[in-house]
């Protein structure tokens, strides 16, 4: 019999926690043995005292309880449980993602053990759709589709099979801290590995009628803003390590306990930072919208002789915003 892994993080979240679990338990397949792997991350909405309780048939249950730690060390709190297991294939999720119906495991497995690419990654035909390549890229003669460059992956759902934790390793927790494409960086040095494609990372053609990893009323633990800004300020340092091509394995690195304290003053660089920009950026656009205007009031002075009131009444926003 098959042995199969279902492994989530998660971090006071305990409403999609919940749905992923249930939708999980209805439409898993039963013909295989299931392991259920969560990392939580110190949570005090009610999921420890909800994990402490969790019950499934046939299933072991592991709780790795961790403390503020981080997505990428909590990954790798995983990895090292997979590591010292034996399983034939791992299924990695957020705790937001949904499953839609019976069969996307042996969809998954099936595939990925067919056409000899391990690491599978689900793409959400809804997230983000602007970082979509302009036309998907289709593997020719099978059910795999790319439409996401390396890049921007997306980290809901990814495989992972023994072979990849022994030649890709784990997160780079070092170079990709507390959070942030640590697991781009995962997915690109699979990739070099020989485990999805180089270009895109291979998803089954048919994945968004299984599963689903978009809310109507998404619930961030962060402020999205907040991560907007601490992402975008940290991106091109981060796409740097990623790029380097003789990048493939990343060992083990020891927990360190103080990241989320260090995220936390990357933060506030990150958040001063974006203020700064945004204060030369707004004095920029009201210099330009200033002197447009003053050509408008010339041309409309000659052609009228007098000033219309939209003038009139942006004449007075802008003023309000040149003395700010």
């Amino acid at each position: 019999m098959k042995h199969f892994i279902l492994a989530i993080t998660t971090f006071n979240r305990i409403e999609y926690l919940i749905e992923c679990l249930n939708t999980w338990n209805r439409t898993k397949s039963n013909d295989v043995a299931w392991q259920l792997v969560i990392a939580d991350d110190g949570s005090d909405d009610g999921t420890l005292e909800y994990l402490d309780q969790l019950e499934f048939e046939n299933c072991e249950i592991i709780i790795l309880k961790n403390n503020r730690i981080g997505v990428h060390q909590q990954m790798n709190t995983i990895l090292s449980h997979l590591k010292n297991v034996d399983f034939n294939f791992c299924f990695k999720v957020d705790d937001d993602v949904t499953f839609l119906k019976s069969g996307w495991d042996h969809l998954y497995h099936d595939a990925a053990l067919n056409l000899g690419n391990d690491h599978l990654v689900f793409c959400d035909e809804k997230w983000s759709t602007e970082q979509f390549l302009e036309k998907p890229i289709l593997e020719k003669g099978s059910a795999l589709i790319g439409r996401v460059p390396t890049m921007h992956a997306h980290g809901f759902f990814y495989t992972l099979s023994p072979q990849i934790i022994e030649k890709v390793g784990f997160m780079d927790v070092h170079s990709f801290g507390f959070r942030g494409m640590g697991h781009v960086d995962f997915t690109t040095r699979c990739a070099r590995a020989g485990f999805t494609n180089e270009e895109t990372p291979w998803d089954v053609v048919d994945s968004n009628a299984y599963i689903s990893a978009t809310k109507d009323e998404y619930h961030s633990v962060l402020p999205n803003t907040t991560t907007g800004v601490y992402d975008s300020f940290n991106r091109d340092k981060k796409e740097k390590v990623i790029l380097q091509r003789n990048r493939i394995y990343v060992k083990n690195q020891d927990i360190d306990l103080d990241l989320y304290s260090k995220f936390k003053e990357e933060l506030i660089i990150a958040l001063s930072n974006k203020v700064t920009h945004f204060d030369n950026e707004k004095r920029e656009l009201v210099t330009w919208y200033d002197s447009e205007m003053k050509k408008t009031s010339m041309w409309y002075s000659s052609q009228y002789k007098n000033l219309p009131n939209w003038y009139l009444k942006l004449g007075k926003v802008f003023k309000i915003l040149k003395l700010k």
